[in-house]
């Protein structure tokens, strides 16, 4: 309780700051701006963009880019309302990048996401994407035997990484693969079968 009190009062000092003059006009032209001009998660962008966030808010750059970064929402009661509801927007437009961004700056090589797609030029393949925090990626074309060798030696290093450092696992994750796991085996075994009974013939 105290520690929010203390980020409230802290808050309503930047909110007062940004109602004098046209401080808080400056600092939405600079987020508009910045946002249009980053999609690619440029570092050097990143750097200038907080340079002008410290010209701007000064000593108050902390706590706005702490509630820029947080996906915290509270009701505000404070004397700068209007104020508040026009941060609030920024904040709505730089959330999601500023944390995209942190984590490129953090662990640019750190997988982001991935995706699988059937190639339809050849129909044998799957299409597998893999993106990076910072944007970059590695496409390749597996089929159904690159695609099992895979997932094998996937499983393998997992296997190991189990006793090895820290292992943040997420039980949704975990249940899903299960889930699938348990299903392509069936279907597998419904395969596999029909062959083998087709080779004694």
């Amino acid at each position: 309780m105290e520690e929010q009190r203390d980020f409230l009062q802290e808050f309503d000092k930047a909110l007062k700051l940004l109602s004098d003059g046209d401080k808080l006009q400056i600092l939405e032209q600079v987020v508009n701006n910045y946002i249009a001009s980053n999609a690619d998660l440029s570092m050097p962008k990143f750097i200038n963009f907080q340079m002008q966030l410290n010209e701007i808010l000064g000593e108050h750059i902390n706590i706005i880019s702490h509630y820029f970064q947080e996906p915290m929402q509270f009701q505000y009661n404070g004397q700068f309302k209007q104020v508040f509801r026009r941060v609030e927007v920024l904040k709505s437009l730089i959330h999601i990048h500023w944390n995209l961004i942190s984590a490129a700056m953090v662990a640019p090589n750190r997988l982001k996401g991935n995706f699988f797609s059937f190639n339809e030029a050849n129909p044998f393949d799957l299409l597998l994407t893999l993106i990076n925090n910072d944007n970059n990626c590695f496409t390749t074309n597996v089929d159904f035997n690159g695609g099992l060798n895979l997932v094998n030696q996937l499983l393998e290093n997992l296997t190991d990484k189990m006793n090895k450092g820290s292992n943040n696992i997420d039980i949704g994750i975990y249940e899903k693969f299960k889930s699938n796991t348990d299903t392509f085996i069936s279907r597998m075994e419904e395969l596999t079968s029909s062959y083998y009974e087709n080779t004694k013939k």
